[in-house]
């Protein structure tokens, strides 16, 4: 039983692993438009896999001129490849928080997720809907990060004076 356990979950991120590679060999030789092929042989219809691959994928692209955050044009193709958009924004949803800031977290969330609102206007129906509802939740996580952080502030001048 353990020994079965092992196999699959060995097997799974020997399957990440792969996909990562995958994506990283069509990025670096922009073969962009075999992605999907690549995707779906990877993950198959493997809800687990299409969870875990968004971890390994450039999602967020900064526009210097405009200050701007958008979504990677990669990291589309892979929600439009996926047999069920909807895990795979969940997942695109809990990594817009960065692995370290400075200034305002709120600010950071805000510029991720309006490049998740982009998404409420895509042709798809299924990525529209689930990409509107993830939106609403953002900006409900954002407001109450500003809350804290505006209380944040006012500790800070209150201890100064």
């Amino acid at each position: 039983m353990l020994a079965a356990a092992l196999v699959a979950t060995v097997g799974f991120f020997m399957c990440i692993f792969s996909m990562a590679r995958v994506i990283n060999d069509v990025v670096s030789t922009n073969m962009v438009r075999r992605l999907p092929l690549s995707m779906g042989r990877y993950c198959s219809d493997d809800s687990g896999l299409w969870v875990s691959v968004p971890q390994g994928v450039e999602l967020w692209v900064s526009v210097y001129d405009s200050g701007w955050t958008v979504l990677h044009k990669n990291a589309v193709m892979f929600l439009e490849t996926a047999p069920d958009p909807s895990v795979a924004l969940e997942s695109f949803a809990d990594l817009t928080s960065p692995t370290s800031w400075s200034g305002s977290l709120a600010n950071i969330w805000q510029a991720r997720a309006d490049a998740f609102g982009e998404l409420i206007h895509h042709p798809r129906a299924d990525i529209s809907d689930a990409a509107r509802d993830i939106h609403e939740r953002l900006m409900l996580m954002i407001e109450r990060q500003r809350d804290r952080e505006q209380q944040e502030d006012r500790k800070g001048e209150q201890r100064f004076e």
